[in-house]
């Protein structure tokens, strides 16, 4: 008869349980320090100039940036102070400003129109006037307030999986995401 692993007389449950600790990272000290695990710290920045859009809900976009060192520099020669956020919208010829402290390396922004593509770019305002970009952004798309379950005419289409997924008692009573009809 084969000798299995269980069965080995030279493993007790001690070396079994052991190895399982060592195997985790759980347990004594000895099985935490034969892992020589790196503590992996993030930079506070990546060396180069980015702005990057994430969409928060329908009327909310998160703007992020990081300026690389000679950006800073640029910006340290321009006479404003004034950081500023052009969003343009993607699909016509409009945009709108948002001001913020110079400091800052994150901004909030609310835009006018749900369903609709924007992009950005961040720079500064000279004398509140003359725009300097110094990054562009991607292009995101908002999404629409709510989701359109009607056709045109007002007829239901489509509306197996929307109820099926629980939608059928949106908004009919507080709490009642998740009722199903009996």
């Amino acid at each position: 008869m084969e000798s299995g692993f269980l069965n080995d007389p030279a493993l007790d449950a001690g070396d079994i349980l052991d190895g399982e600790k060592r195997k985790y990272g759980s347990g004594s000290e000895k099985g935490r320090d034969s892992f020589n695990e790196k503590e992996y710290i993030l930079p506070e920045d990546y060396g180069g100039t980015s702005l990057t859009l994430l969409i928060q809900n329908p009327q909310w976009v998160f703007a992020i940036w990081e300026f690389s060192a000679e950006t800073k520099n640029k910006l340290q020669n321009i006479n404003s102070n004034e950081l500023c956020i052009r969003m343009y919208y993607a699909d016509m010829d409009r945009y709108f400003d948002t001001k913020m402290k110079s400091d800052s390396k994150s901004w909030y922004i609310h835009v006018p129109e749900t369903n609709r593509p924007y992009y950005a770019e961040i720079g500064v305002l000279d004398n509140g006037e003359n725009f300097t970009a110094l990054a562009r952004s991607n292009v995101v798309l908002m999404p629409a307030e709510s989701s359109s379950i009607n056709n045109p005419e007002g007829k239901p289409e489509n509306t197996d999986l929307f109820n099926l997924s629980g939608g059928e008692g949106i908004g009919k009573e507080a709490g009642s995401i998740f009722l199903h009809k009996k």
